[in-house]
């Protein structure tokens, strides 16, 4: 497993390398867990990455080819779909839509109010995988729901100087908090530079959680951290 997203309801729904499917969880996390989404148009998806709840209910994810080039992440085989996309899966219709496609998409995140979407794509990251050549992407995209119901065109949100965006949250306020590989860098919904963590580790992933939801986790190679925010 890879990414992990909480639902309203306490249901955990999971993107799975192994069984290149998106899984759903109970709110206790008994039991084996469920393969909801495995293929797009009767194709197998990639290698599922990460993955959001929207304020709608709707679940964003990620499908690059990580897990299935690097026998570390999952395991070796031929992607059966010619793309790398982002995808919208609502739970209540069953139905999947195909929003975006990218060099290799990796994290995903909903604005609080659900109308902004963003994506990373690390491309960049594919000259650590043998046989494949590093792609020129290190960045986060950023989309807009419009009055008709339809996906803007991606828009570049910011870039990485150092490694490349995996995994990143929005919180409250609409301010992005993105993973590199010198810590965690703090923007606002308006692409102003507001802050930077520095860690000695290269940053992994990061999510809100506690009591109050400020208090920040973060995955920096074999350790985790917790930081409690003043607001």
């Amino acid at each position: 497993m890879n990414g992990n997203a909480v639902a309203a309801d306490g249901s955990v729904w999971h993107c799975e390398h192994g069984r290149r499917c998106i899984s759903r969880s109970a709110p206790d996390l008994r039991g084996e867990p469920e393969p909801i989404v495995t293929h797009y148009l009767g194709r197998r998806l990639n290698s599922p990455n990460d993955i959001a709840v929207a304020p709608d209910g709707a679940i964003w994810f990620t499908d690059p080819i990580f897990g299935i080039i690097m026998p570390s992440q999952g395991a070796l085989a031929d992607p059966e779909l010619d793309h790398r996309s982002v995808y919208r899966f609502d739970p209540t219709l069953g139905s999947l839509d195909r929003i975006a496609d990218f060099e290799q998409p990796n994290g995903v995140a909903v604005s609080p109010d659900g109308r902004s979407l963003y994506v990373s794509d690390t491309s960049l990251s594919l000259g650590e995988v043998p046989g494949f050549s590093a792609g020129a992407k290190h960045e986060v995209q950023r989309f807009h729901l419009g009055p008709d119901g339809k996906w803007s065109n991606g828009e570049r949100f910011c870039r990485t100087d150092h490694g490349y965006p995996d995994g990143f949250a929005v919180d409250a306020r609409g301010w992005v908090w993105v993973s590199a590989g010198d810590g965690v860098h703090i923007w606002s919904g308006a692409r102003e530079r507001l802050g930077y963590i520095p860690i000695d580790a290269t940053v992994s992933n990061l999510c809100f959680g506690g009591c109050d939801g400020r208090r920040l986790f973060i995955a920096a190679g074999a350790r985790l951290f917790a930081i409690d925010l003043k607001a």
